[in-house]
């Protein structure tokens, strides 16, 4: 289990570099529309490992029958990822990227 954490610490990090790296390209009003889409979708791609990720820990934790209350602290651990994501594909500024 701890490798499975290990992987998705990792995951987050670089989800988190990615998302920071949209959010400023996002805020510089002279952005470039390739680099942005190109960051939109690197973001898409780390998000998907990072939902793999979380997957895995969670069937461990169910084949391991872990109580209640440990999978519902799995599950909002996951909520912060999951919100930046979708707040940053809604982004009024992103308008474009909606599309895909």
């Amino acid at each position: 289990m701890e490798s499975l954490r290990n992987k998705r610490a990792a995951c987050r990090s670089v989800f988190t570099r990615a998302a920071n790296n949209l959010t400023s390209l996002l805020a510089d009003s002279n952005r470039d529309p390739v680099e942005t889409e190109a960051a939109w979708e690197k973001l898409h791609v780390k998000m998907d490992n990072l939902r793999k990720s979380d997957d895995e820990i969670m069937d461990k934790l169910l084949e391991e029958e872990t109580s209640e209350e440990t999978t519902l602290q799995e599950l909002e651990g996951t909520e912060k990822y999951l919100a930046t994501f979708t707040q940053l594909k809604v982004s009024p500024e992103d308008d474009a990227m909606l599309d895909n």
